[in-house]
């Protein structure tokens, strides 16, 4: 059913990615941005957790991933267990746990990460990264 989905809405997921700029961050998202962003919750058929998962991949700076831990991280300012009713709020209390990366702690870690990988993982995946390990405790 997940495969069918994807294959089915392929040209509509393409057209919604087209809206998200490959450059942008989710910290410096403007109204228009996070208005589009919410809107991913429209597509139905399929899990906004799996949904966030594939997505996150094609823009890893602008779309969280959206799992039970994060849900459970975010519920005391979202109020939300709802997945799908709590994508716009979760969004928005990420961005501003992005801006208030003051210290920059998010930085020194992509900074470090740099030099051992080609890739490293934007703000948003060290966010999810830090609140899955809180959770295995």
């Amino acid at each position: 059913t997940d495969l069918a989905f994807f294959v089915d809405r392929a040209d509509d997921l393409s057209g919604w990615l087209r809206g998200v700029p490959v450059d942008a961050e989710l910290a410096n998202a403007d109204s228009d941005l996070l208005t589009h962003l919410d809107a991913l919750v429209d597509f139905d058929g399929v899990s906004m957790t799996l949904l966030s998962k594939v997505l996150h991949r094609k823009r890893p700076s602008q779309i969280p991933l959206l799992d039970r831990h994060i849900i459970d991280w975010y519920r005391p300012v979202t109020g939300e267990r709802s997945a799908t009713l709590a994508w716009a709020p979760i969004i928005r209390a990420m961005q501003q746990d992005l801006l208030g990366d003051v210290n920059g702690s998010l930085t020194e870690i992509a900074d470090a990460l740099r030099l051992e990988l080609a890739s490293p993982p934007s703000a948003i995946r060290l966010i999810d990264i830090a609140i899955w390990m809180g959770a295995q405790r």
